[in-house]
């Protein structure tokens, strides 16, 4: 009888001690405001032969504001052709809030996109972060 009451008892301390564990974390918050605006310098481009060494347009954004644990942002430029919806879209990372490429790199990457030289064109640009 003693064996079964010892046996009561240390199952009830046992069960006390595990069930007053209390589990404590420290949780990892970060906030990200959005990317904001992408401005650019034009919207009409003269992207002559003769100007291929001059910046064709400069696009820039607001930098996120990151509070919390600080994570680094990755933005990338993505360029297409307007109507397509992004779905062959070039990407391009940039690590500062602005990009300014040449004209000749624009030409290069419009005729990627399937432009067609002599021919007026749209283009879409949007950033992801």
């Amino acid at each position: 009888m003693k064996s079964i009451l010892y046996k009561i008892l240390i199952l009830g301390l046992i069960t006390t001690a595990v069930w007053s564990c209390k589990k404590e974390e420290n949780q990892t918050v970060t906030n990200v405001s959005p990317a904001g605006t992408l401005a650019a310098s034009a919207t009409a481009l003269s992207l002559t032969q003769a100007n291929q060494t001059k910046p064709a347009l400069t696009l820039s954004f607001p930098a996120p504001t990151v509070t919390g644990y600080v994570v680094p942002v990755a933005n990338t430029l993505q360029f297409d052709l307007k109507g397509k919806n992004f779905s062959a879209a070039r990407e391009i990372v940039v690590s500062t809030t602005s990009y300014t490429p040449t004209v000749s790199e624009f030409n290069t990457m419009l005729l990627a996109l399937g432009g067609v030289i002599g021919t007026s064109t749209q283009v879409e640009v949007r950033l992801k972060s």
